[in-house]
């Protein structure tokens, strides 16, 4: 990686404070062949909210959403929850009662 990549993408990192700063790091990462720097932004997102849109999934690719899906997932596994009620979180295994439908979830 030149000098002038590195230097832009050092800029790029230090703005990347939200889900859609962190895909301009990754498609970024992409363009300048910097696997590492993409890796990490992309354990990064997995970790913020909002997740990315279609279209920022779309801009980082298959394997780069598939990383953050899996690891959303493996979190809601580890804290015991489900997702219900327009993708509200509900926690498990206690009945929860949820205003948006009325009724108890387990």
């Amino acid at each position: 990686m030149n000098r002038i990549n590195y230097g832009l993408l050092s800029r790029i990192k230090n703005s990347a404070h939200t889900t859609s700063g962190l895909v301009t790091l990754a498609v970024a990462a992409d363009i300048t062949d910097a696997p590492e720097l993409k890796e990490s932004a992309v354990e990064e997102m997995a970790k913020m909210e909002p997740l990315p849109t279609l279209e920022e999934a779309q801009l980082i690719g298959l394997e780069a959403t598939y990383t953050v899906l899996m690891a959303v997932y493996d979190q809601m596994k580890r804290n015991e929850t489900s997702l219900a009620c327009n993708g509200r979180y509900f926690r498990l295994p206690n009945p929860v009662f949820c205003f948006v439908c009325a009724k108890k979830h387990h």
